[in-house]
């Protein structure tokens, strides 16, 4: 029986997932024909053809005919080797725990926690324009409350903490986790046959927004996506385990 190449649902890691098809940014879009499953292996594709928009792969934790919801644990990833340059440079990959109010305000005003690990080539910037290169990048989302207005009304400041950069850290397996507690995250990077770390960070609700690390479970989520021009880090912190400098 022939595999669908543009399948609805997958089975990974003794989950099912569903495969977005709308709009990612821009004019890009979400392609369930850019998602397989390889010999027990999730295998994404980014891709765009001359003159077309880039198609990504989005994946959600699936349920039934809604999406599920995990909450406090271990989050854990293992990326096999792949060249970095065939990860272009506005790709990025990430796993997200993503959705449910901050607590902040039920109307909506902070939008929705996020804690996610994601995986970049050159993208993402300091303040100052220093391009930071290829780390793993541990964001728990929101974290501070910002001055600008959105609509008539406060928006939160975003928090990416950059970690340490490698060569090339794709060129061999690594795993990366985040440990979610009630009112803290950990996240670590390692290569896979290593117990060293090469890049950890620790992010408490007291160093952040009141409600930054949620209490109630959210969606996991794949994504491989190309991002819009522009992007840029807009706060780089030392904190827990978090050296200072990249």
């Amino acid at each position: 029986m022939t595999a669908d190449p543009c399948p609805e649902l997958v089975e990974f890691s003794g989950f099912q997932w569903r495969i977005s098809t709308r709009r990612m940014q821009g004019d890009a879009r979400w392609s369930r024909c850019q998602v397989e499953v390889r010999d027990g292996a999730l295998v994404l594709r980014l891709s765009r053809a001359a003159g077309e928009p880039f198609l990504g792969a989005q994946l959600a934790l699936a349920a039934g005919d809604d999406e599920a919801r995990l909450g406090i644990g271990r989050y854990e990833f293992r990326i096999d080797p792949v060249p970095s340059a065939s990860l272009p440079p506005r790709g990025v990959f990430a796993m997200f725990s993503y959705g449910g109010p901050s607590g902040i305000d039920r109307r909506g005003v902070w939008g929705y926690n996020e804690i996610d690990i994601e995986i970049n080539r050159s993208w993402l910037r300091t303040d100052d324009g220093h391009v930071i290169g290829t780390p793993p990048v541990y964001t728990v989302w929101p974290a501070a409350q910002s001055g600008r207005r959105r609509t008539g009304r406060r928006s939160p400041a975003s928090h990416h903490i950059p970690g340490l950069t490698l060569p090339d850290p794709l060129a061999s397996p690594t795993i990366h986790t985040f440990d979610w507690a009630p009112r803290s995250v950990r996240f670590a990077s390692l290569h896979a046959d290593a117990i060293a770390r090469f890049s950890a960070w620790a992010a408490a609700d007291i160093d952040l927004a009141p409600g930054a690390v949620p209490s109630t479970p959210m969606v996991p989520m794949i994504n491989l996506w190309a991002v819009a021009s522009g992007a840029r880090i807009e706060k780089q912190e030392c904190g827990g385990d978090y050296p200072c400098g990249t």
